[in-house]
């Protein structure tokens, strides 16, 4: 009974990616269109759901567990516990592949929610002038609504041939370059303090008035961080669908 059952899992598990690819579209490589559609199949109508035989988690929304990261120099943030929604209703302006010249780009516009436990200490010479004080803590709830989220990404692109003898994307995003632009920020925090005095009321108004200076200064930090999930939750998925489910061009001279 028990091989009974692993003969049925197993069996069950290939079922379902064989029902996966088989409804993603195949496209040749240089129509521009046809891979925008392709990209948004494969990353944002699983959003909500994840490819579980692929052990690809959902990311609409997206858990955040111990996120740590550095701003304003020296300010120490960590987000505890929180989420990140709005992936799923993310829109593709562009995806482009030229395995001639390894590379590929895309541009993606998103309205996205992050919310969550937040905790804040350190100190930085930029909050002086803002607030009379170098050093600042935190330890309570944030919440950030980004509007018009925009995305441009150049990214190193290669095939490579696994051992079952099938051709697969590989994606360099450690020489990831890229723009962003962001239409609209709104803030909300609570338990912010210097000294004993919280000012959280007082850093809630001036980043909602200053927001673009604000991001400007130090929203690099967390498009980094988006751009580290994003590309991991890419890899995962290409990293384990063979170009042949996708692609209807021979690809093996660009290996």
């Amino acid at each position: 009974m028990f091989f009974l059952k692993i003969a049925f899992l197993l069996n069950t598990l290939c079922l379902y990616r064989a029902a996966f690819v088989d409804t993603l579209p195949k496209c040749d490589y240089k129509d521009d269109e046809c891979l925008k559609k392709l990209l948004e199949k494969t990353i944002l109508d699983v959003a909500k759901t994840g490819i579980p035989e692929y052990d690809v988690p959902p990311v609409d929304p997206l858990q955040l567990s111990n996120v740590s990261l550095t701003v304003l120099d020296s300010l120490a943030l960590t987000i505890t516990d929180g989420t990140v929604k709005g992936i799923k209703g993310c829109n593709i302006n562009s995806f482009h592949v030229d395995f001639e010249k390894h590379a590929g780009s895309q541009s993606v516009t998103c309205d996205l929610t992050i919310k969550g436990h937040f905790k804040l200490s350190g100190s930085s010479p930029t909050l002086q002038g803002f607030f009379g004080s170098s050093s600042i803590g935190g330890d309570g709830k944030a919440k950030v609504k980004l509007e018009k989220v925009t995305l441009n990404v150049d990214f190193p692109l290669h095939l490579v041939k696994k051992d079952d003898g099938e051709t697969y994307l590989k994606f360099d995003f450690k020489d990831v370059k890229y723009t962003y632009d962001i239409g609209n920020a709104l803030f909300a925090a609570e338990k912010i303090i210097i000294g004993k005095e919280d000012i959280s009321a007082l850093v809630v108004s001036y980043m909602n008035d200053n927001w673009r200076s604000v991001l400007k200064t130090f929203g690099k930090v967390f498009v980094d961080k988006s751009m580290e999930y994003y590309f991991n939750f890419v890899t995962r998925i290409f990293d384990q669908i063979s170009t042949k489910h996708f692609f209807t061009n021979d690809l093996s001279s660009y290996v």
